[in-house]
């Protein structure tokens, strides 16, 4: 396997990423999470930090994207 270097730094990945990272761990395995981190990686290899306007986003959208069943739930807001 070719080692792929990403222009992603720590703070790329927010609270929404490790609580996906978190709830696909809880639903799959280690081993899953670690496909979906070199899958981010590998998509992540081919930009450069100017292509991509909030990377937190990304590549929120980007686990999203490898699997889709696993969702965050999020709290309804409450009502005024």
């Amino acid at each position: 396997m070719e080692k792929t270097v990403s222009p992603m730094t720590k703070k790329d990945m927010d609270f929404r990423c490790k609580r996906f990272l978190f709830e696909f761990c809880t639903k799959y395995n280690v081993i899953r999470v670690s496909e979906a981190l070199a899958m981010v990686e590998k998509s992540t290899a081919s930009k450069t930090r100017e292509d991509v306007r909030s990377w937190p986003a990304y590549v929120a959208t980007l686990l999203r994207k490898f699997d889709p069943e696993v969702s965050i739930e999020r709290k309804p807001k409450a009502e005024a």
